[in-house]
């Protein structure tokens, strides 16, 4: 099987067509009140032109903000238990960043472990990951800094990579994305030795422009012998604990879990919650986390040495948001590098 192509802007249109005549739900980036959002389209001239990264990230799909877990009915019998309704047609997301693709590999570890989250599983078997490299990153991206790129594959069916000329460099990356390959045999062309030097220099030159970069060596051995250091309360006190960094953050997955209903039956729902927020690890007696540094140093912990100690990888993908939606310009990157800075001067000593 070959695993590049070319595909022409033309036929990139029909690839889009022939998935809805599928019965494929194809969402890509569309602007919308000045955000670019992934929403549903029915023509490729829905696609937000130039766009550099979408407002969210692809994390709503797989996990939605809110869901129904089960409803539940009292009965003469007992108790009648209704699983949630599967959805049923299958999803196309097109222009998917690499940073936003490369999530999907590091969320799987939570959701497909030993218990698994068919609700989540479901949704990733029936969802096609169409990528777009990046050729201008945001001021904001540091995903170098985290081992990916802008053109990186990781989580990608299929990723397309802008040559110029109305062409794209197209990797068939997984088996889903191989049969697209095969079902559209008329749309590919081959690709040549200079097709691909092209596409090797649209990556370099991303990776190239990308300003912040942070050296992750050592981060997580310093987290390990200072959970208690005073660090926390100075870099936290700015912190509204207002969560806009975990709605925007693709890796962050934390939710709550809550019944609606009566005496004789209701839903019970998933729920988005936040580790920044006062009431996250409120029990009837105690508050562990009471301060803001205490929740801001949780949020730092789970992604940078927890999440390490369970799976071994980084909850971050570099993509940035959480830098720009922060109301009081806390700078996530800062913070590593203030980090960084106190583990080069012990070793230093």
């Amino acid at each position: 099987m070959v695993k590049e192509r070319i595909l022409s802007r033309a036929n990139r249109d029909r690839l889009l067509d022939r998935l809805r005549e599928e019965g494929l739900r194809v969402f890509g980036p569309r602007l919308t009140d000045g955000l670019v959002l992934f929403l549903e389209i029915q023509s490729a001239s829905e696609l937000a032109p130039d766009y550099r990264n979408s407002t969210r990230s692809i994390k709503d799909f797989f996990l939605p903000p809110q869901e129904p877990l089960l409803r539940y009915g009292v009965r003469k019998e007992g108790v009648e238990v209704q699983p949630p309704a599967g959805e049923e047609a299958g999803t196309v997301l097109f222009g998917v960043r690499p940073c936003d693709a490369a999530y999907l590999p590091i969320i799987d570890r939570v959701f497909s472990g030993e218990e698994k989250d068919q609700l989540y599983l479901s949704r990733r078997e029936k969802t096609l990951i169409i990528g777009l490299s990046c050729e201008t990153p945001e001021d904001t991206c540091f995903c170098t800094s985290l081992g990916y790129s802008p053109g990186g594959s990781q989580g990608c069916d299929l990723l397309l990579t802008p040559l110029g000329e109305d062409r794209f460099f197209v990797e068939f990356i997984s088996e889903r994305g191989e049969q697209v390959a095969v079902r559209f045999p008329e749309l590919w062309q081959d690709a040549s030795a200079s097709d691909r030097e092209r596409r090797r220099g649209v990556e370099a030159e991303a990776k190239a422009s990308i300003q912040r970069r942070v050296d992750m060596k050592g981060i997580k051995e310093w987290l390990d012998g200072h959970f208690d250091d005073p660090l926390w309360e100075e870099i936290s006190r700015r912190c509204l604990g207002c969560a806009a960094c975990y709605y925007l953050c693709p890796t962050c997955h934390c939710f709550d879990i809550v019944d609606e209903g009566d005496m004789w039956g209701g839903t019970r729902r998933r729920i988005w919650d936040s580790c920044s927020f006062g009431h996250f690890t409120q029990m009837p007696a105690h508050q562990p986390r009471e301060t803001q540094a205490r929740r801001y140093r949780q949020r730092i912990m789970h992604k940078f040495k927890y999440y390490v100690d369970r799976f071994g990888i980084f909850a971050c993908v570099g993509c940035g948001r959480c830098l720009k939606a922060c109301p009081v310009g806390i700078d996530l990157t800062e913070i590593l590098g203030i980090i960084r800075d106190r583990l080069s001067a012990a070793e230093r000593k």
